[in-house]
């Protein structure tokens, strides 16, 4: 991943845009795994053709795969490992870098910091957007790894504790650089999803 300084996000949102587009399918990714065979990837594409929705959601739907197995292929898609947050010991160094508002409306959970860049995990890897967010409000580089929804929370809990701040609170925390990011220079256009995520 490139190393990118404050303030330069465009063009790492670039950058990530194009690797997108070269990445592998995810059913492709599955059946390497040995855990879908083309039958049921065909009978999945078909569902998607038909109903619309994500193609990992419809394979669990269907039992061709587990949650777990989808977990894996996003992160091997998206050049990221997979972690355990219940079996690691997580750097304090890390969760002090990041206060318990970017956390919560970010999804994220800090893990490590080491050499200068910050290690958080997420459940979502197709969200780079938060990434390209946390590396300008921290001006440092930072990767992502791939945990489970259910182990994100749980960790946000355990390490920030049961805290929850108000959209008042979190907008009176946040610096103007922070402020340009979340609402693009315009107070009046907060995307109502993050209110809601907030």
């Amino acid at each position: 991943m490139a190393q990118v300084a404050g303030g330069k996000g465009a063009p790492v949102a670039q950058q990530d845009d194009e690797q997108f587009q070269e990445r592998q399918p995810i059913g492709q990714i599955l059946i390497e795994m040995g855990v879908l065979d083309d039958p049921k990837l065909q009978e999945a594409l078909q569902v998607q053709q038909e109903k619309g929705g994500a193609l990992g959601q419809i394979l669990i739907e269907m039992g061709a795969i587990t949650a777990d197995d989808l977990l894996q292929a996003l992160a091997t898609q998206h050049g990221m490992q997979t972690v355990d947050l219940s079996q690691m010991e997580i750097s304090e160094e890390a969760v002090k870098m990041v206060s318990v508002s970017m956390a919560q409306v970010y999804r994220i959970v800090p893990i490590n910091f080491d050499g200068g860049v910050l290690t958080v995990a997420m459940a979502d890897p197709q969200n780079v957007n938060a990434l390209d967010d946390l590396r300008f409000m921290l001006n440092c580089e930072v990767q992502g790894a791939v945990a489970t929804e259910a182990q994100i929370g749980e960790a946000i809990n355990k390490y920030y504790g049961q805290e929850k701040e108000s959209i008042k609170d979190l907008l009176e925390a946040m610096d103007p650089g922070e402020m340009e990011v979340l609402t693009h220079g315009d107070i009046n256009s907060i995307d109502p999803r993050k209110i809601d995520e907030m």
